[in-house]
């Protein structure tokens, strides 16, 4: 019990953290600011919060809405108001708790969540606020703001959900009290794309995206919080359902989630390439480099071979899988000049499979140890995305390879731009001795090779640039990835043959290297092979008539929609009247278009009709 009454005087003494705008809060207090939480984030909120004013919506004809400043802002600790306590002390522990918060929201005109846990909370905060509501005599409107976790790009499953939960628990609670007016309601939102030094004020005037607003979780708002806090534009997406910004959230960790994914590719090239070059050249294996020169000389031999790579995996996993598709599912309707290139290209990718084994292998258990501890579960990544139930490793990671083009072209470029610097500090003769003549200048094989490689990295770099920072329509963008790209990669390519196919008659000889081919020869014959066929397909056709087939979402994208239908799926029983009625008016649409077309007969098309469907 002693332990009890500590935890309440604690609750108390953090209720007495307020902050008042105006020197007349003392003879009238005005509305009430609440913010659950004193961690960073909410300690910067607060900062802010006590210069924040209040729209006066009270008289309609005053435009702009006056202003009311002098509010008084409640600072609280979210840990200590919910008391994290064992289950049994929680139950006897219950209703005081609620009894503290409904004191904390008794005229509260805005409360902003700063804390954690709002999905589990929300039921105790939805019959504190319905109490505070009785209880209130002024604040008609309840803003109910949810600041938790507000950077998209942070994965956090407990606070997913949280404000459409308190959303559905007071429309439930609504139903109940439904002889209250509109303006005694309240309003949930949730604000996302800020850190703790944008709400501050510390950056100037920012942006935070709001979403919500409306008495139904599932419906767009058509207004913003009326508290103006100094610093914050409040910004209404399009789409600003609180289940919108869930989707959102989900969406943008996936994309989040991209990079990683590339990011992981190419760490299991490099560790593939160093342990080749390693082996190759290390005194302690097949070769006579001291270790001394493993830091710098051996590693820039890998990070080139990495960045070679990186930048050509995607046309490689592309061709497989139109290749793939020929085969398995149009080879009878397919024609004799398709089958046969299918059939000598298939023979040929072989050798870029034989290659990339290693690598892809090495891949596959990278993300699924990141996705293991992550929001998708680990079997789920590999879920297929047609007809058939189960999953595809084969087919989603070849997916997933094509997918990343933009995100493994980037990280590809930085490998290359890596290694452009490593190189620059090893062209010596104390290290390239085969590269100089006695009188000092580079052999014409090397002359050549280091043209091909700046051509190639100024087209590779080019590329990147219009990929980062370019947006235009597809007319102009297609040159630069149907020409310049294939270009910049043959001559990086190119760069690799010239500087090392003196050598290649030695390649299997066990007197050389015990017969390790070198690095030259296997760091291009993947991309060699993938260009031909990539070339062959694309000239004759076979690619865009094997592409007619549903295209499949990168694995993390497609983990992110499952898990929101997930989400959906659970709290769908409690779908507001609104979104029911426009539901049903939706299909009544379908229907009376049924009937319309069976009026007009054959005169309309099947592809008209689907438009016609979709566009319904």
């Amino acid at each position: 019990s002693n332990h009890r009454e500590h935890n309440k005087i604690m609750i108390r003494s953090t209720t007495g953290r307020r902050f008042q705008t105006d020197s007349k809060a003392s003879k009238d207090p005005g509305p009430k600011i609440l913010i659950i939480g004193t961690g960073e984030f909410g300690n910067a909120l607060a900062q802010s919060t006590q210069f924040a004013s209040i729209a006066d919506k009270k008289n309609a004809a005053s435009s702009p809405p006056a202003n009311i400043t002098n509010a008084t802002v409640v600072h609280v600790s979210a840990k200590d108001l919910f008391l994290n306590q064992t289950e049994d002390d929680m139950v006897d522990l219950l209703n005081q708790t609620e009894d503290e918060m409904v004191d904390l929201f008794t005229n509260c005109c805005c409360i902003m969540y700063c804390g954690k846990r709002l999905t589990q909370h929300s039921q105790t905060i939805t019959s504190a606020m319905i109490k505070a509501r009785s209880l209130s005599t002024s604040a008609p409107l309840v803003n109910f703001i949810d600041w938790s976790n507000p950077d998209p790009g942070v994965d956090d499953n407990e606070d997913l959900k949280g404000a459409v939960t308190l959303a559905c628990c007071l429309e439930e609670a609504y139903a109940d009290y439904s002889h209250l007016t509109k303006s005694q309601h309240w309003k949930v939102w949730k604000a996302t794309g800020v850190s703790n030094l944008d709400v501050a004020g510390h950056m100037g005037q920012v942006t935070v995206t709001i979403y919500g607003g409306s008495l139904c979780s599932s419906l767009s708002g058509s207004e913003i919080p009326g508290i103006q806090i100094p610093g914050i534009v409040w910004k209404l997406p399009q789409q600003s359902s609180l289940l919108d910004e869930v989707y959102d959230r989900l969406i943008t960790r996936s994309e989040v989630d991209r990079w990683y994914d590339a990011s992981l590719l190419s760490l299991a090239i490099f560790l593939f390439t160093f342990g080749y070059a390693f082996t190759r050249y290390s005194e302690y294996v097949n070769g006579n480099y001291p270790n001394t020169m493993v830091p710098m000389y051996l590693m820039n031999k890998a990070v080139a071979w990495t960045s070679l790579w990186m930048i050509i995996v995607c046309p490689f996993a592309g061709n497989i899988l139109t290749m793939g598709a020929v085969i398995k599912d149009k080879w009878a309707a397919t024609t004799i000049m398709d089958k046969l290139l299918v059939l000598v290209f298939a023979v040929l990718t072989v050798v870029p499979v034989f290659l990339f084994f290693i690598p892809w292998g090495l891949w596959c258990v990278l993300r699924h140890l990141f996705f293991m501890g992550h929001q998708y579960n680990s079997k789920s990544i590999y879920k297929r995305q047609d007809d058939n139930y189960g999953n595809s490793i084969i087919r989603a990671s070849l997916i997933d390879m094509v997918s990343l083009k933009h995100e493994a072209g980037v990280i590809g470029f930085l490998w290359t731009l890596a290694h452009s610097m490593l190189g620059s500090i090893v062209a010596d003769a104390a290290y390239k001795t085969k590269w100089f003549q006695e009188n000092g200048r580079l052999y014409g094989n090397n002359e050549i090779s280091l043209v091909l490689g700046v051509v190639g990295f100024t087209l590779i770099t080019a590329v990147t640039v219009r990929s980062l920072f370019g947006s235009d329509s597809w007319m102009k963008l297609k040159p630069m990835y149907t020409i310049i790209s294939p270009l910049g990669i043959l001559m990086a390519t190119l760069h690799v043959v010239f500087m090392g196919y003196k050598g290649w008659n030695k390649l299997f000889d066990y007197s050389t290297k015990k017969g390790q081919p070198s690095i030259t020869f296997m760091s291009t014959m993947l991309p060699l092979v993938v260009l031909l066929v990539n070339f062959g397909l694309d000239t004759f056709g076979t690619k865009k008539r094997a592409g007619r087939q549903k295209i499949w979402k990168h694995s993390a994208t497609n983990a992110a929609h499952l898990k929101f239908e997930e989400m959906k799926n659970g709290i769908g029983t409690t779908m507001c009247a609104e979104t029911w009625d426009e539901k049903i008016a939706t299909n009544a649409a379908h229907l009376k278009f049924g009937e319309m077309k069976d009026e007009i007969g054959s005169n309309i098309s099947t592809e008209t009709w689907d438009e016609e469907q979709i566009e319904c």
